[in-house]
């Protein structure tokens, strides 16, 4: 059973479970899903598998392998009835149930990430426990309050403690008053109420021993590595990618990008983990993904609470897996965040999605004067309201009141709810953080490729949106065609060709690119020109 299956991980980790299903010895899934805008649960899923990521079932496996039951997991026992649950469920001998459905916002209120991230998870662990099943909780690596650990010491994978707090007491805050849950979140460092009613679930999840609970640690989830093949980022833009996407869509917002790695994990490896200690399964050590994982778990060393701050109970524990790459992982592995904002900058001026100017003076104040001046997250928050959200409201306000509706109104409009999206990434973009975990990136993984991906990802997104735009407003796109002819994967970054649509003429194009001598750029503005008149479209993988 999964809950959260039409998001971005829940709905690999359904695709995942499917293809494996032989060898994890699976007859069916059934998938907890809410009806949303006006569509039932039913009409959801059957969204979901007609992607041509699920191409390789038939129509009857569909039906026959996927069983929808329509619920909502905030209600006690998922809102299923307990009809539902003697006919549809107990029949289908439910062995694991694999917690996926969470609200990943780091600004929203106590009360709701209360509801919406332990609510929800005690319920299901209710569940697993009248169904006799095994239960495994999607939290989050960043549940150590204000510690990052080091390479020396990396934070371990244990349940992180919340003295003097008490879990019970701080769960029932932050569905009443909050003002116990708000002195604890503060006081131990948290940076939102996502990563802070993580922490508190795990500690509440643990107290039900009846239950053979695993909790996996995924750090900022990207796209997928290899599976269903390399760039996947799901349907809708989300954590490092939905920051490209806004970086790219409103330029004149307000960044701080330090020169601290990004930690990061492919979704796809998030997926294999997910199996593999949820079920037990050798499926992590077939030879396409062998070079990512050490081996056999090793034996974790029991840690003094007074020295480190982490829980030591002689009870049994939940399993605890991070998925992140380890801190012994190679440099190359990964990539920093100037680097991923460089990498944005020049694939948006390219492409056309920013103006190159404005891209770059926008670069500069990002990763070179703001964090020189080592700004906190509370002066960096003060400067974000005076320079964007403020001025920003006030336009909106002034244009609601004349009645002005153009496209920059309504594209302001829409990106007012993720403004702060900066604020929200300041903590993760400014520190190192160091995990143990038991996956180490392999040898020959390109962090700089992987990063790249990143960047293409909010780049399909973006002219996803845009080409929506134009068919809902003419009917069919500029090139007279109803439907893009691009290909979803890597090959859709075009740089030249009759269909290329430069921001600028081709000359200031060329002098404008960050790199290159005078003989490079003339050979860019003559090579421009020639494949302007002998071209449709040239592409880069």
């Amino acid at each position: 059973m999964l809950t959260g299956v039409t998001g971005f991980i829940g709905s690999l980790l359904l695709r995942e479970i499917l293809l494996h299903r032989d060898e994890l010895s699976i007859g069916s899934a059934v998938v907890i899903v809410r009806p949303k805008r006006g569509r039932s649960a039913i009409q959801r899923v059957e969204r979901l598998l007609s992607q041509a990521m699920f191409s390789f079932l038939s129509e009857d496996e569909k039906k026959s392998l996927v069983i929808v039951v329509e619920g909502d997991v905030t209600q006690p026992y998922c809102g299923i009835t307990p009809a539902v649950i003697e006919s549809s469920i107990q029949v289908s001998k439910i062995s694991h149930i694999l917690h996926c459905a969470a609200a990943v916002s780091f600004s929203q209120p106590l009360e709701d990430a209360a509801t919406s991230n332990i609510t929800s998870s005690l319920n299901v662990q209710s569940l697993a426990k009248q169904l006799d099943a095994k239960f495994t909780y999607l939290s989050t690596a960043f549940v150590h309050g204000d510690r990052t650990g080091t390479k020396s010491r990396p934070l371990p994978e244990a349940v992180f403690s919340l003295k003097p707090y008490d879990p019970v007491k701080l769960y029932e805050s932050m569905l009443g008053s909050q003002s116990y849950a708000s002195a604890a979140m503060n006081d131990l460092g948290f940076p939102n109420t996502y990563t802070f009613s993580k922490c508190v679930c795990e500690h509440l999840l643990e107290m039900e021993r009846d239950v053979e609970t695993t909790i996996i640690r995924p750090s900022i989830v990207g796209p997928s590595v290899e599976e269903p093949y390399e760039g996947w980022a799901g349907e809708r833009p989300s954590t490092i990618v939905a920051a490209a996407c806004l970086y790219l869509k409103f330029p004149y917002n307000m960044w701080c990008f330090g020169h601290k790695p990004v930690p990061f994990v492919p979704v796809d490896v998030v997926c294999r983990v997910i199996i593999s200690k949820s079920f037990g399964s050798d499926l992590m050590s077939e030879a396409d993904v062998a070079s990512y994982f050490r081996g056999q778990e090793e034996e974790k060393k029991e840690q003094s609470p007074i020295d480190t701050g982490y829980r030591d109970s002689t009870r049994k524990s939940p399993a605890i897996s991070t998925v992140a790459w380890d801190s012994s992982s190679p440099e190359r592995s990964t990539f920093s965040w100037v680097q991923y904002a460089f990498a944005i900058t020049h694939l948006g001026s390219v492409c056309g999605h920013v103006d190159r100017t404005v891209a770059y003076a926008g670069l500069l104040l990002s990763t070179k004067l703001f964090p020189w001046l080592g700004l906190s997250l509370a002066t960096f928050r003060q400067l974000h309201a005076i320079l964007v959200r403020t001025p920003v409201d006030k336009v909106l306000e002034i244009c609601k009141r004349l009645r002005l509706r153009s496209a920059f109104v309504r594209d302001l409009d829409a990106l007012s709810p993720v403004l702060d999206l900066p604020m929200l990434f300041f903590p993760f973009a400014n520190r190192s953080f160091y995990f143990q975990s038991q996956i180490r990136a392999p040898d020959d993984f390109n962090g700089e490729r992987y990063m790249f991906s990143c960047a293409v990802a909010a780049h399909r997104f973006i002219e996803r949106i845009e080409n929506q735009r134009k068919r809902s407003k003419h009917g069919r796109l500029e090139d007279g065609s109803s439907h893009p002819q691009r290909n979803c994967r890597n090959a859709s970054i075009y740089v030249a060709g009759k269909c290329h649509a430069m921001p600028a003429s081709d000359l200031w194009w060329a002098l404008t690119q960050p790199t290159g001598s005078l003989t490079i750029r003339f050979g860019a503005w003559v090579l421009s020109k020639i494949f302007r008149r002998t071209a449709r479209e040239i592409g880069v993988d």
